[in-house]
């Protein structure tokens, strides 16, 4: 990774956008009397990024990307599990946050 100026901050965006889309995907808005999850304003630069990765570093740093983003999904699990139980607040939010971090990792 040292040969390529720039592929560190993008991995840096690309974790960032998947673990802020993953708790969010839930959150409804109204878009011209349409409900849509807010994730959709974010979720296609994860697969923007995961394109360019492919394409312009090519395969192996695209492989890599992946596993990051899986491993950040698994600890971001791991701490929002953490949270809910040292604070005794376990409700249906982190149970929801699981299923769904279980299933984009699934997707990638």
């Amino acid at each position: 990774m040292g040969q390529f100026k720039y592929l560190h901050h993008l991995f840096i965006w690309n974790i960032i956008f998947v673990l802020v889309c993953v708790p969010t995907s839930g959150k409804m808005i109204d878009v011209f009397g349409v409900p849509l999850s807010i994730s959709i304003f974010y979720f296609p630069f994860v697969c923007i990024l995961q394109d360019v990765f492919t394409e312009v570093y090519g395969y192996a740093q695209a492989r890599k990307a992946l596993w990051y983003l899986i491993l950040a999904q698994i600890f971001s699990v791991l701490v929002y599990q953490f949270v809910a139980i040292y604070n005794g607040q376990l409700n249906i939010f982190f149970g929801a946050v699981d299923a769904r971090s279980i299933s984009s990792s699934c997707i990638f």
